[in-house]
């Protein structure tokens, strides 16, 4: 397999730049303050849920009604933008991305690893933080660099 010519890679690091660069480090402080409110509602919602119904239901319908939760809240507070519906769509869309690969880690852990059901969603969401975040703030705001207010 050949190596990427140098400059491909050059390209690559300078865009990867630009991406660090233009995160903000009070919108990012702010997500992960929507992120906790987020995700206790969630769990709280799963764990109740999770009474009732298989563990994959539970997970399913408590994210999905985080969906709404944090398209609005990180509309307004973390990223400062007017929650917009034409925003909704890619949004859900990035979040059941996150959705289908948590639910393939989730269900790793449960199956394979042989995590309890009602631990395993908490490491899933540690390890979706970072891409919940880029796609989250690309989503919302595109590729401009904004000022928070």
């Amino acid at each position: 397999m050949q190596s990427p010519s140098p400059s491909k890679s050059r390209e690559y690091r300078a865009r990867m730049l630009k991406l660090v660069n233009g995160l903000n480090t009070t919108e990012f402080r702010r997500f992960l303050i929507t992120g906790c409110i987020n995700t206790g509602a969630t769990f709280l919602l799963y764990q109740v849920l999770l009474l009732m119904m298989p563990y994959w239901l539970a997970f399913t319908v408590s994210y999905c009604s985080g969906i709404l939760f944090s398209w609005t809240v990180n509309s307004l507070y973390s990223f400062s933008v007017s929650p917009q519906l034409s925003r909704l769509l890619p949004y859900a869309a990035v979040a059941i991305a996150n959705y289908l690969i948590g639910l393939q880690i989730l269900t790793w852990l449960v199956e394979t690893v042989g995590l309890h059901a009602a631990i395993a969603p908490l490491i899933v969401i540690a390890l979706l933080v970072p891409l919940s975040f880029i796609g989250t703030r690309l989503t919302l705001l595109g590729n401009r660099n904004k000022e928070v207010r």
